[in-house]
């Protein structure tokens, strides 16, 4: 392996985040937009970005990767980016509207998993107000598939350590502002935020 030294004073702060640490960052996404999308892909992927940010990176160029195939494109973008976590957009005959979300272990895809968007509605037809920029969101895991079934169970750990944010030492009930809820019905999985 290369070691790297900084030759000027942000080159090395730069590395000095990256470096390993006892109490590690909070996890960044890159939001990537394949490359063929539909409208209702592109939304979705706005709609994760606003929720996952400022820990997300929204790429909005098409990128014609086939991750289950060759994963080396998300891979240069997560080291490039730093970010431990993905989502991927594209639109096909075969798969419509799929989003393929993915988590990372120094630069390597650890896992994956694809899930087809059905009966979205964006969050401009709701007269709730957004919320504010990093809140740190109530995750709820409904139904007994996340605790019995295998599959399920790795879904709903990908789906918490995607939108848990920024780790909190205290939380205020009172300023509570987000709940995300995951409901797993036979093979289906229900988003809902409130």
């Amino acid at each position: 392996m290369k070691i790297i030294k900084a030759k000027t004073r942000r080159g090395k702060k730069f590395l000095e985040n990256r470096a390993p640490k006892i109490i590690e960052n909070d996890k960044q996404a890159i939001i990537v937009k394949g490359g063929k999308t539909s409208e209702t892909v592109t939304n979705v992927l706005k709609e994760l970005y606003q929720l996952k940010k400022p820990l997300a990176t929204h790429l909005k160029r098409r990128n014609p990767f086939h991750l289950f195939d060759d994963e080396t494109g998300v891979e240069k973008f997560s080291q490039k980016f730093d970010a431990s976590l993905f989502v991927f957009g594209s639109h096909s005959k075969k798969r419509q509207n799929a989003l393929i979300f993915g988590r990372m272990y120094d630069s390597r895809v650890l896992d994956m998993v694809e899930l087809l968007v059905e009966n979205y509605i964006p969050s401009k037809e709701f007269k709730e107000p957004r919320p504010t920029l990093g809140t740190k969101p109530c995750i709820l895991l409904q139904g007994t598939l996340f605790e019995s079934d295998e599959t399920m169970k790795r879904i709903g750990n990908l789906m918490v350590d995607w939108f848990q944010g920024a780790k909190a030492n205290k939380i205020r009930l009172q300023g509570l502002e987000l709940v995300i809820s995951l409901t797993a019905i036979e093979n289906r999985i229900l988003f809902r935020t409130y």
